[in-house]
Protein backbone atom coordinates (compact mmCIF):
# COMPACT_ATOMS: atom_id res chain seq x y z
CA UNK A 1 0.00 0.00 0.00
CA UNK A 2 1.51 3.61 -0.92
CA UNK A 3 4.40 1.85 -3.17
CA UNK A 4 5.25 0.74 -6.44
CA UNK A 5 7.23 -2.02 -6.35
CA UNK A 6 9.70 -3.26 -9.13
CA UNK A 7 11.93 -6.47 -9.79
CA UNK A 8 13.57 -8.10 -12.50
CA UNK A 9 12.43 -11.52 -13.27
CA UNK A 10 14.58 -14.31 -14.82
CA UNK A 11 13.44 -15.89 -18.08
CA UNK A 12 11.85 -19.05 -15.74
CA UNK A 13 9.68 -16.30 -14.14
CA UNK A 14 11.46 -15.81 -11.03
CA UNK A 15 12.64 -12.60 -9.37
CA UNK A 16 15.79 -11.58 -9.99
CA UNK A 17 16.92 -9.33 -6.34
CA UNK A 18 14.69 -7.59 -4.07
CA UNK A 19 12.29 -5.26 -5.60
CA UNK A 20 13.13 -1.38 -5.82
CA UNK A 21 10.37 0.92 -4.02
CA UNK A 22 9.23 3.90 -4.56
CA UNK A 23 6.55 5.80 -3.16
CA UNK A 24 3.68 6.39 -4.74
CA UNK A 25 1.32 8.22 -2.20
CA UNK A 26 -1.99 6.82 -0.87
CA UNK A 27 -5.86 7.64 -1.70
CA UNK A 28 -6.01 8.16 -5.14
CA UNK A 29 -9.94 8.08 -6.24
CA UNK A 30 -8.76 5.62 -9.18
CA UNK A 31 -5.25 3.86 -8.82
CA UNK A 32 -4.36 3.45 -12.10
CA UNK A 33 -1.48 0.62 -12.67
CA UNK A 34 1.98 2.01 -13.03
CA UNK A 35 3.20 1.69 -16.72
CA UNK A 36 6.55 1.26 -17.48
CA UNK A 37 8.80 1.26 -20.72
CA UNK A 38 12.45 0.43 -22.62
CA UNK A 39 14.43 3.31 -23.31
CA UNK A 40 17.69 2.86 -24.70
CA UNK A 41 19.22 3.81 -21.15
CA UNK A 42 16.79 1.51 -18.88
CA UNK A 43 13.14 2.14 -18.26
CA UNK A 44 10.84 4.84 -17.50
CA UNK A 45 8.21 4.18 -14.86
CA UNK A 46 4.99 6.35 -14.61
CA UNK A 47 2.64 6.11 -11.72
CA UNK A 48 1.64 7.15 -8.62
CA UNK A 49 -1.57 8.82 -6.92
CA UNK A 50 0.01 12.00 -8.70
CA UNK A 51 1.51 11.02 -11.51
CA UNK A 52 5.27 11.02 -11.74
CA UNK A 53 7.48 9.98 -14.36
CA UNK A 54 10.78 8.14 -13.17
CA UNK A 55 13.57 7.55 -15.66
CA UNK A 56 15.42 4.05 -14.44
CA UNK A 57 18.75 2.69 -15.07
CA UNK A 58 18.83 -1.10 -16.07
CA UNK A 59 19.20 -2.04 -12.16
CA UNK A 60 16.12 0.20 -12.30
CA UNK A 61 17.80 2.49 -9.94
CA UNK A 62 16.48 6.21 -10.45
CA UNK A 63 18.75 8.56 -12.95
CA UNK A 64 17.92 12.10 -12.14
CA UNK A 65 14.37 13.46 -10.95
CA UNK A 66 10.96 12.05 -11.10
CA UNK A 67 8.46 14.47 -13.25
CA UNK A 68 5.46 15.36 -11.58
CA UNK A 69 2.99 15.58 -14.37
CA UNK A 70 0.56 17.59 -11.91
CA UNK A 71 -2.41 15.43 -12.11
CA UNK A 72 -4.27 12.09 -10.64
CA UNK A 73 -4.43 9.05 -12.26
CA UNK A 74 -7.31 7.88 -14.06
CA UNK A 75 -8.82 4.85 -15.99
CA UNK A 76 -6.42 4.32 -18.79
CA UNK A 77 -2.93 5.32 -19.33
CA UNK A 78 -0.04 4.86 -21.93
CA UNK A 79 4.01 5.43 -22.28
CA UNK A 80 6.02 4.71 -24.46
CA UNK A 81 10.13 6.41 -24.94
CA UNK A 82 12.36 7.29 -27.79
CA UNK A 83 16.31 8.44 -27.62
CA UNK A 84 15.03 11.71 -26.78
CA UNK A 85 12.27 11.68 -25.02
CA UNK A 86 9.03 10.36 -23.23
CA UNK A 87 5.67 10.56 -24.19
CA UNK A 88 2.14 9.75 -21.55
CA UNK A 89 -1.26 9.39 -22.44
CA UNK A 90 -3.68 9.33 -19.54
CA UNK A 91 -7.34 9.35 -19.51
CA UNK A 92 -9.36 11.70 -17.37
CA UNK A 93 -13.43 12.12 -17.34
CA UNK A 94 -14.43 12.60 -20.94
CA UNK A 95 -11.01 12.85 -22.27
CA UNK A 96 -7.40 12.72 -21.73
CA UNK A 97 -4.02 14.34 -22.30
CA UNK A 98 -0.93 13.74 -23.82
CA UNK A 99 1.86 14.72 -22.08
CA UNK A 100 5.48 15.28 -23.79
CA UNK A 101 8.83 15.17 -22.18
CA UNK A 102 12.43 15.72 -22.74
CA UNK A 103 15.50 16.28 -20.85
CA UNK A 104 13.39 15.60 -17.50
CA UNK A 105 10.36 18.16 -18.14
CA UNK A 106 7.04 18.62 -19.76
CA UNK A 107 7.51 19.96 -23.14
CA UNK A 108 4.43 19.84 -24.13
CA UNK A 109 0.94 18.36 -23.41
CA UNK A 110 -1.55 17.79 -26.03
CA UNK A 111 -5.80 17.54 -24.93
CA UNK A 112 -7.95 15.35 -26.55
CA UNK A 113 -11.80 14.79 -25.77
CA UNK A 114 -14.08 11.49 -25.48
CA UNK A 115 -14.57 8.28 -24.53
CA UNK A 116 -17.13 9.08 -21.91
CA UNK A 117 -16.73 8.97 -18.06
CA UNK A 118 -13.61 6.63 -17.87
CA UNK A 119 -11.65 8.84 -20.62
CA UNK A 120 -10.22 8.22 -24.01
CA UNK A 121 -7.63 5.09 -24.60
CA UNK A 122 -4.64 5.26 -26.02
CA UNK A 123 -2.33 3.18 -27.32
CA UNK A 124 1.30 4.85 -27.90
CA UNK A 125 4.56 3.67 -29.85
CA UNK A 126 7.87 5.24 -30.42
CA UNK A 127 8.56 6.13 -34.16
CA UNK A 128 12.02 7.55 -34.01
CA UNK A 129 12.26 10.88 -32.62
CA UNK A 130 8.14 11.11 -32.48
CA UNK A 131 5.71 9.07 -31.03
CA UNK A 132 2.53 7.23 -32.79
CA UNK A 133 -0.58 7.51 -31.02
CA UNK A 134 -4.08 5.25 -32.02
CA UNK A 135 -7.40 6.24 -30.38
CA UNK A 136 -10.85 5.82 -31.18
CA UNK A 137 -12.06 8.72 -33.57
CA UNK A 138 -13.95 11.28 -31.93
CA UNK A 139 -16.49 14.30 -33.19
CA UNK A 140 -16.67 17.72 -32.14
CA UNK A 141 -19.25 16.64 -29.78
CA UNK A 142 -16.41 13.53 -28.14
CA UNK A 143 -18.66 10.76 -29.19
CA UNK A 144 -16.81 7.82 -30.49
CA UNK A 145 -17.59 7.32 -34.15
CA UNK A 146 -16.26 3.32 -34.00
CA UNK A 147 -13.20 3.78 -36.02
CA UNK A 148 -9.79 4.13 -34.78
CA UNK A 149 -7.38 7.07 -35.99
CA UNK A 150 -3.70 6.75 -35.59
CA UNK A 151 -1.55 10.23 -35.11
CA UNK A 152 2.33 10.81 -35.04
CA UNK A 153 3.03 13.04 -32.58
CA UNK A 154 5.61 15.69 -33.02
CA UNK A 155 8.11 16.12 -30.43
CA UNK A 156 7.30 20.09 -28.44
CA UNK A 157 5.03 21.14 -30.79
CA UNK A 158 2.51 18.71 -32.55
CA UNK A 159 -1.34 19.67 -33.08
CA UNK A 160 -4.15 16.87 -32.21
CA UNK A 161 -5.21 16.77 -35.61
CA UNK A 162 -1.55 16.40 -37.69
CA UNK A 163 -0.83 13.21 -39.11
CA UNK A 164 -4.31 11.93 -38.74
CA UNK A 165 -4.94 8.68 -40.64
CA UNK A 166 -8.31 6.21 -40.59
CA UNK A 167 -6.75 2.66 -39.65
CA UNK A 168 -8.61 0.35 -41.70
CA UNK A 169 -11.01 -1.62 -39.76
CA UNK A 170 -13.39 -0.48 -36.99
CA UNK A 171 -14.12 -1.85 -33.08
CA UNK A 172 -16.98 -2.18 -30.84
CA UNK A 173 -17.42 -0.62 -27.40
CA UNK A 174 -14.10 0.06 -25.01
Amino acid sequence: SGQIAVVRHASNGNAGGSPVMFDAGEDAYINLLPLLAPTPLGFVLVGGDEVRVRPLDFALSPIGDAVDLGVGPWAYGAVAASETGVAVHLSEPYGSKLFLLQDGAVTGTLPFGGGGKPGLRAALIEEGASFGMLAPDVDANGYDGGELVYRLIEPGAASISQGMQDVDFSFAGD
